[in-house]
């Protein structure tokens, strides 16, 4: 029995781990977008450039279950970072442009976002 507590513990730490380390990486993206300092000319507020969807969204799970584990995911309720910041952002970007203050505006409600989340799984660990 205490095998299997050991496996889940050191499971729910990996995940934890896995789930800091693509908030940090999701906060730097944001960062470069709002400051439009991109790594590459495409890189944009989508799912392929975020961390956390790549760490963690699955497209072949119905839509309940399809951000699996994703911090954002857990924090709103909602798949596809519905009620976070990001889809007002992703709006401005596509509608206003990258170096609009209405982007710039959301790129940091975005990060002020995951950073709280951040701050919840560090205080958490």
């Amino acid at each position: 029995m205490n095998d299997q507590l050991d496996i889940l513990e050191q499971g729910a730490a990996g995940l934890r781990l896995r789930q800091i380390a693509a908030l940090e990486s999701a906060i730097k993206h944001w960062q470069r977008l709002e400051a439009y300092e991109l790594q590459h000319p495409s890189e944009a507020p989508i799912q392929s450039h975020c961390a956390c969807c790549v760490q963690f969204r699955n497209d072949r799970l119905n839509e309940d279950e399809a951000c699996g584990d994703c911090p954002v995911f857990l924090a709103t309720g909602e798949a596809f970072c519905e009620n976070s910041p990001y889809n007002d952002a992703a709006i401005a970007w596509d509608e206003e442009g990258p170096k609009s203050e209405e982007f710039k505006a959301g790129a940091r409600e975005e990060i002020q976002f995951l950073s709280r989340l951040l701050e919840d799984l560090k205080r958490n660990e």
